[in-house]
């Protein structure tokens, strides 16, 4: 099975960063919301401070995704420590949800 994640949506993510590189302004909550739509899961703001700079977020896998949780969450950390956010993530132990915080 191919995985949800595609290679589009992964360019688009490149071009991202290289927006960012070259000083033009997104909101950190854009940022979020590009990294989770490319690894295309569901997610939930739960908690958030834009002044702050820190989110919490609840992310599951969509109806049909069948991949491990484990490789999800080690993909979108990667996404989030390369945009210089902090990542602290708890995965339930029914295996259904990630629940991350992220700062910046």
């Amino acid at each position: 099975m191919k995985s949800f994640g595609n290679t589009f949506s992964k360019l688009a993510l490149k071009c991202i960063y290289k927006v960012i590189e070259r000083g033009i302004k997104m909101t950190e909550r854009q940022l979020i919301q590009e990294i989770l739509n490319t690894v295309d899961v569901i997610y939930d703001f739960v908690n958030t401070d834009d002044d702050k700079k820190e989110y919490e977020i609840t992310i599951n896998r969509q109806d049909g995704d069948h991949r491990p949780l484990e490789n999800i969450n080690k993909e979108i950390k990667h996404y989030f420590t390369d945009a210089d956010f902090s990542y602290d993530e708890e995965l339930n132990d029914n295996g259904d949800d990630i629940h991350v915080q992220v700062k910046r």
